[in-house]
């Protein structure tokens, strides 16, 4: 089974340094041994770092023309934990209503 992650989680690694976790679509990506590669540039992931970067990644997907990197090439390494709100029990301590 896949490891959830917070946003917050994903929010602390938001430095190449730290990480660079990004989430697509509610998965969470591991992208700092990518980031010399994109074809963007390295700027692009370091500014979505820490973040949701499902709406850029897709806007850029619909150009024309554009160098698609599957998503595959990125390290997926988990979910949001949306699909799982026991997990957000654990991490912050509140009750669910």
């Amino acid at each position: 089974m896949s490891e959830t992650f917070t946003t917050k989680d994903v929010a602390a690694r938001n430095t190449v340094e730290k990480g660079l976790y990004i989430i697509i679509d509610n998965d969470v990506y591991s992208v700092a041994s990518f980031v010399d590669e994109h074809p963007g540039g390295a700027k692009i992931l370091k500014r979505v770092g820490g973040k949701d970067a499902s709406k850029q990644f897709w806007k850029v997907r619909r150009k024309p023309n554009t160098l698609l990197i599957p998503l595959s090439l990125f390290n997926r390494i988990g979910l949001l934990d949306i699909f799982f709100p026991w997990k957000r029990l654990e991490d912050d301590s509140e009750e669910m209503l």
